[in-house]
């Protein structure tokens, strides 16, 4: 083989100008493929795995799963960044056109937020002035029902008492005058004050 090796790769003595040397072939080693046999001091091996130790075994899944999981976020994080890159350097001017558009639509949403604030302020004075007033109104209608009721009450003592004096006079000087007066029930207030006035006229 070495012989055949040496053929090939010797030089050709020509006088014409040389061509290039022939390509020296290596010997290299070759694999079986799986439908050649196996060796006759590996016929009867049995390929039995290392022992692993449970604990370490896990510990490494463990670890293996974190860098996976952390360097699947990072590339998910720069997959992001490279596409929002893009689609800015792709469509710059609609999303500027669409910040702008975005933006006039807020300030207008914002006037028409504090124009619809006052007016609902102006709505809450005006009812809290109106029951104020009615409030007050009450209160005076309240004032004048009592002073209402404090003056016929003050009118129905003055003729109880009026009726005890008529009473009382009646008694001392006869009934002669003041028959209807003492007979009768509770009198009047025009006959009592014409009554004590003709009193004030005979005794002056």
């Amino acid at each position: 083989m070495l012989r055949a090796l040496s053929v090939l790769g010797a030089r050709p003595r020509c006088r014409a100008p040389c061509q290039p040397p022939a390509l020296l072939l290596l010997p290299a080693r070759g694999r079986k493929t799986r439908h050649d046999p196996p060796a006759k001091s590996k016929v009867g091996r049995v390929a039995t795995p290392p022992a692993v130790d449970p604990a370490e075994f896990f510990v490494l899944t463990e670890r293996y799963r974190q860098y996976r999981q952390t360097v699947r976020a990072l590339r998910l994080e720069f997959v992001s960044e490279v596409r929002r890159k893009q689609h800015e350097a792709r469509a710059g001017v609609l999303a500027e056109r669409k910040a702008l558009e975005e933006a006039a639509e807020h300030r207008e949403l914002m006037a028409w937020n504090r124009a619809e604030n006052q007016r609902l302020q102006e709505l809450r004075i005006a009812r809290l002035r109106q029951e104020a007033r009615e409030q007050e109104q009450r209160r005076a209608e309240e004032k004048a029902r009592q002073a209402r009721e404090a003056q016929a009450w003050a009118q129905l003592k003055e003729q109880e008492v009026l009726q005890l004096q008529v009473g009382r006079v009646c008694r001392g000087r006869g009934c002669s005058r003041g028959r209807l007066l003492c007979g009768g029930g509770r009198p009047g207030r025009s006959q009592v004050g014409r009554w004590l006035r003709a009193e004030r006229g005979s005794a002056a």
